[in-house]
């Protein structure tokens, strides 16, 4: 068999590999729709309940966006609600807005400590300051919703739950990244849909993830050895207490908006941060693969965990198949295949767009517009991938002696 019949045996099989994700996907995401509109009606009558929610928003040289991160905050409709800021050692005057802030009338609470990292930061605010009965933490970045910690109270009124994911969108700038980053994150994020309802989500995003405080104080709050803290502590929470019984999902209706990263420099940094994060959290909670244990989902241990491995063995492959498929089609001129993979994604993407209840329907119009420029577009996230990959793989050492003991910060530009 020559090396071109195997390329395309191999692509033949992962396109059809690839295709039953997608409608499993899709599947689970209406059934997803299905049972939260179910939940809205029940849950909705049980008014009495309204704890006190501790927005814990740690920071660190975030002076150009605290203040509008804090006013924004102050627009939500939920009332028993406790602000708290921890300053980790900044040296921007990030202590001074919040001050100022504060001096407008606004009951924040601001704690300053020497610069430890997001994770003891973070720590140090549920530990220590706050007393709700749920925590969210937000980003010094972000843009909460004014009815998001309404929304994402009326999800913890059910006691299986122990951690929900907002729904993360991102801010709309013209700019090539910007887009290809809000239809990633459009794409992405419809997908939690299906992972909430298989129950195989592993990743509760920094941005408004939303705890039982008690359920962080038993599992001793976050590690401090992860550079990515958010899917460190999920990974840790689901090893404590499994998730079958209880419930470590997304809310989709809670909305909060970040800016994209603006330089393709700054967008590989993160990913590395991102894809070397993961590798870590696997390693330490490597147990939870192939676990037969009751409390885990067979979903999770048995598919979700082993696959994302798999798809990280691949992108070692993808370019000499991409290079390869590209070739095919300039020799054959073979346009039509173009087309239909771009309409192909464009469905994909349209009923993404369709199912979102955020999006108003001129955004929506817009954006289906966009949609041929965002195809390509996702060939920068591949290269993307590619090099935070390479950049993990040349620090395989370091991984696996688990020498890296501190968390940190890892900021990239924002406007």
């Amino acid at each position: 068999m020559s090396f071109a019949n195997t390329i395309e045996i191999a692509i033949l099989v992962l396109s059809l590999v690839n295709l039953l994700k997608i409608a499993v996907s899709l599947i689970g995401n209406e059934l997803f729709d299905l049972r939260r509109l179910s939940r809205t009606r029940r849950l909705t009558t049980e008014l009495s309940y309204q704890p006190l929610v501790s927005i814990v928003i740690p920071a660190y040289n975030e002076a150009r966006c605290i203040t509008r991160t804090l006013r924004q905050v102050f627009t939500s409709d939920y009332v028993e609600m406790e602000v708290i800021v921890i300053d980790d050692g900044s040296t921007d005057g990030t202590s001074a807005c919040v001050e100022r802030f504060k001096c407008q009338g606004h009951p924040v609470k601001l704690i300053r400590q020497s610069n430890s990292g997001k994770s003891v930061a973070i720590n140090h605010a549920v530990r220590d300051v706050a007393s709700g009965e749920l925590v969210m933490v937000l980003d010094a970045d972000s843009l909460l919703q004014p009815d998001a910690v309404t929304k994402m109270v009326a999800h913890f009124r059910d006691n299986q739950v122990l951690a929900l994911a907002a729904n993360v969108k991102m801010i709309p700038l013209s700019s090539w990244l910007g887009m290809v980053q809000r239809f990633e994150f459009l794409s992405a994020y419809r997908g939690k849909c299906a992972e909430d309802w298989f129950r195989n989500l592993y990743i509760i995003g920094g941005i408004g993830s939303t705890f039982r405080r008690n359920a962080m104080l038993s599992i001793g709050l976050y590690d401090t050895d992860t550079v990515t803290e958010d899917i460190d502590f999920t990974m840790k929470m689901i090893a404590h207490f499994g998730n079958r019984m209880y419930r470590i999902g997304y809310a989709s209706d809670v909305v909060v908006y970040t800016e994209p990263v603006q330089r393709f420099k700054s967008l590989i940094s993160q990913r590395f941060r991102w894809k070397y994060g993961r590798f870590k959290a696997f390693l330490k909670y490597r147990r939870l693969f192939f676990n037969t244990d009751v409390k885990f989902s067979k979903m999770l241990s048995w598919y979700t965990l082993p696959n994302a491995i798999f798809q990280e063995v691949f992108m070692l492959i993808e370019p000499v198949v991409f290079i390869y498929i590209q070739l095919v089609l300039l020799r054959y001129l073979e346009w039509q295949t173009y087309l239909t993979m771009i309409g192909f994604y464009a469905i994909l993407i349209g009923l993404a767009l369709c199912a979102d209840s955020v999006e108003k329907w001129q955004q929506k119009v817009k954006l289906m517009c966009m949609i041929p420029m965002a195809y390509f577009g996702m060939f920068t996230l591949t290269i993307v991938d590619f090099v935070a990959l390479m950049k993990s793989l040349v620090r395989t050492r370091t991984l696996l002696k688990r020498s890296e003991q501190r968390s940190s910060w890892n900021h990239v530009e924002r406007l």
